[in-house]
């Protein structure tokens, strides 16, 4: 794996993009033979999270004391320290 950042648009992209080879059976060989069942379902997954993301930390703007905020501080600071 690879670790990837990408914006919301792009995810979005990339979500529709792998729809329409889905509905239109799009595959290469060797796809077939692997299986790649809910590669859409993962890219929403994705998208569905950068979206909370966004949602939180536009709350967290707002909100800078809460006790959500300061946990959320946190826990960037300790995935942080991992990397």
């Amino acid at each position: 794996m690879f670790v990837v950042t990408l914006r919301l648009d792009e995810v979005v992209s990339v979500e529709a993009a792998v729809a329409r080879a889905v509905c239109a059976g799009g595959t290469t060989t060797s796809t077939r033979q692997r299986g790649l069942g809910g590669f859409v379902e993962a890219w929403a997954e994705y998208r569905r999270r950068l979206e909370l993301d966004a949602a939180d930390e536009s709350s967290s703007a707002n909100d800078h004391g809460s006790a959500g905020a300061v946990a959320k501080e946190i826990n960037n600071q300790f995935i942080g320290e991992v990397r």
